[in-house]
């Protein structure tokens, strides 16, 4: 994991690499807490130095413990 991604307000569909890039913190730090009770669209860059996004699509209870998680993922290269 590169440590490098966030939390981004805008959709899935509105996002390209050099947009979500400009979302990612400069540097590499603690990889984030990404709460799976919530939907959020995330921003990412891979060890490799590729860039995607990806959308939680689940909807969960919090008195749910999820076995499995819905998600959306793009990956630009």
């Amino acid at each position: 994991m590169s440590g490098r991604a966030a939390e981004t307000g805008k959709d899935l569909d509105d996002l390209d690499a050099a947009t979500c890039e400009e979302d990612l913190p400069a540097l590499p730090g603690d990889p984030p807490t990404i709460s799976a009770y919530r939907e959020g669209t995330y921003c990412f860059a891979t060890s490799s130095g590729g860039i995607g996004a990806f959308r939680v699509t689940s909807h969960l209870s919090i008195s749910d413990i999820p076995s499995s998680l819905a998600v959306q993922v793009v990956l630009w290269e």
